[in-house]
């Protein structure tokens, strides 16, 4: 697995890997497992792993493959979800890799909300304003 997101700050630094995967169920143990296949070619300070079932979070995986939390992914991006009257769980990978895509716009411009334990690791701070790329 690698990242399907880039997200670079504002002066142009590295700040997260964001991933989207198919899977439909996953654990603590199971994002642990992904981490190693995101640092092959970067270190960033941020990790995000989006699965059919849970967001992931981390910071500094490189030196804490833990997840910090995780949020459900419906309950998460169901503003994006409900148009297309679709669940998560359902979608096609494209369509959810898109929908990734559109949050972490809404993410960078401070329209979406994370959850408490997101703003407290810094990572709302880090990408606002952040320039999304889509990986190579």
């Amino acid at each position: 697995m690698s990242a399907d997101f880039i997200v670079y700050s504002e002066t142009g630094k590295l700040t997260a890997l964001v991933g989207v995967s198919g899977y439909p169920e996953t654990s603590a143990e199971w994002a642990e497992e992904q981490v190693d296949s995101f640092l092959r070619t970067f270190d960033p300070p941020y990790l995000v792993l989006v699965a059919r079932d849970h967001i992931w979070f981390w910071q500094d995986p490189a030196h804490n493959p833990k997840p910090v939390g995780a949020v459900l992914t419906e309950e998460h991006l169901e503003k994006y979800l409900q148009p297309l009257r679709v669940k998560a769980a359902d979608m096609y990978i494209g369509a959810l890799e898109a929908t990734v895509l559109s949050w972490m716009f809404d993410v960078t411009t401070g329209v979406s909300t994370l959850p408490d334990f997101v703003r407290s690791i810094g990572f709302i701070d880090a990408v606002h304003w952040g320039d999304v790329q889509i990986a190579a």
